[in-house]
């Protein structure tokens, strides 16, 4: 069965506007919308694979936050482009 799975091929990812991974989830600059587009940028260049820095300080000051933010995160990740 895990021979039948494509070849992964990726990338580290924090978007354009998030200067590090504390402020790619934070409220005031979490862009969902950002971050459907750049993750279409990176299927159309051929990318299957994105990983993404789950810090703990967001979780800290904002727990129900960060758990929104990374349930959006993930929507956009399954949304086809």
């Amino acid at each position: 069965m895990y021979a039948k799975q494509p070849w992964l091929v990726g990338s580290n990812y924090i978007p354009a506007n998030a200067i590090n991974e504390l402020e790619m989830w934070q409220a005031d600059t979490f862009d969902p919308k950002r971050i459907d587009l750049e993750l279409g940028w990176a299927e159309a260049i051929g990318l299957n694979t994105m990983r993404v820095f789950l810090h703990d300080l967001p979780w800290q000051q904002d727990a129900a936050g960060f758990r929104n933010a990374s349930t959006l995160f993930a929507d956009c990740r399954e949304t086809p482009h």
